[in-house]
Formats: C-alpha cells, sequence, structure tokens
C-alpha cells in the first residue's frame, strides 16, 4: 500500500512559488540596480564591498535552484531504493513494524520539503538584503528574521522524531 499525503503535493508547490518568486525578484531588480551592487553581506558587521553590476548576482537564484534539484534528486534515489528493497523484504517478512515504511517516507518527505522552504526562505531574504543594500534602504541582513529561520530549519530534526514517535504510540494502541 502507497501512503499518499496532499500535504506532500502542497508543499512541493510552496517550494516551487518560493523558487519562482527568488527569480523573478532577481530578474525584476537586477536592471534597476545601481551600478556598483554588494555581493556578499557580513552578519559580523564588517563594511560590505561593492562591486561592478554584474550577472554574477544570479548566483543566489541558480544556487537555489541547484539545492532544490539536488533534495529532489536525492529523495527521489532515496524512495527507489528503499521502495525496491522493501518489495523483496515484504515478501520474506509478513509481520508489519510497528509504523509502516510507507508512513515514514511519506514523513521523510515531508520534512525535507519543509526544510527546502525555510533555505528557500533564506536564500529569498539574503537576496532580498543585496538589493536593498545595493539601493541604500537597508543596513543587510535582518538578523533576527535570518537566525530564527535558521533555529526553525535546525527545530524540523526533533519535529520528525517526534512526529515519528506520535505515530508509533497511536499505532501501538490499536
Amino acid at each position: 500500500m502507497r501512503f499518499f499525503r496532499f500535504s506532500v503535493v502542497v508543499l512541493g508547490l510552496c517550494n516551487l512559488l518560493l523558487l519562482l518568486a527568488s527569480w523573478v525578484m532577481m530578474v525584476y531588480a537586477y536592471p534597476r540596480l545601481p551600478a556598483e551592487i554588494p555581493l556578499w553581506l557580513n552578519l559580523a558587521g564588517q563594511p560590505v564591498y561593492k562591486f561592478h553590476k554584474s550577472l554574477i548576482i544570479f548566483l543566489y537564484p541558480i544556487t537555489q535552484t541547484v539545492l532544490g534539484l539536488v533534495f529532489w534528486l536525492v529523495g527521489y534515489l532515496a524512495i527507489q531504493k528503499r521502495g525496491k528493497s522493501r518489495e523483496t523484504a515484504d515478501h520474506q517478512s509478513p509481520v508489519p513494524g510497528p509504523v509502516s515504511e510507507d508512513y515514514k517516507r511519506y514523513l521523510k518527505e515531508e520534512i525535507v520539503l519543509l526544510a527546502l522552504i525555510f533555505f528557500n526562505l533564506i536564500y529569498i531574504h539574503l537576496e532580498r538584503s543585496l538589493i536593498w543594500l545595493a539601493h541604500g534602504l537597508a543596513a543587510g541582513v535582518n538578523k533576527a528574521y535570518f537566525f530564527s529561520l535558521i533555529i526553525i530549519l535546525l527545530l524540523i530534526i526533533p519535529y520528525y522524531r517526534f512526529r515519528l514517535k506520535i505515530a508509533e504510540r497511536l499505532r501501538s494502541l490499536k
């Protein structure tokens, strides 16, 4: 039985929308940027070095896109590999575990897509900060927002384990 949830599809679509928003933001902002732009933001309060405007500013959305593709490819290959090994294991051992492998796979897909959303938000925040800094509208990264995204990203790991334990306990009650 294949475990399918609508939430995985919604999280995937949210990732695509964030990726699209990043590209649209950079394509829209690039012609409007001044002649000198920052390419990197220092979080330690050091002075920002500005360079001549070039297409290297698109390194941020390109990296964001590659990161999303790598997440998807690694997840897809892991799911395919696990699916083949599960088919052979199902024929050898008919006794199910406390939580089905399909549910574990679904939960991993959901957590990876959720983590990718926060990575996308971090990239979008960096890009927005670069654009605003180039125009002189802001001093750089909003550190509270930036570090809160990183903390939330780190909290996703215990969240996955917590949901898995809840599912195991609910399964044992049946």
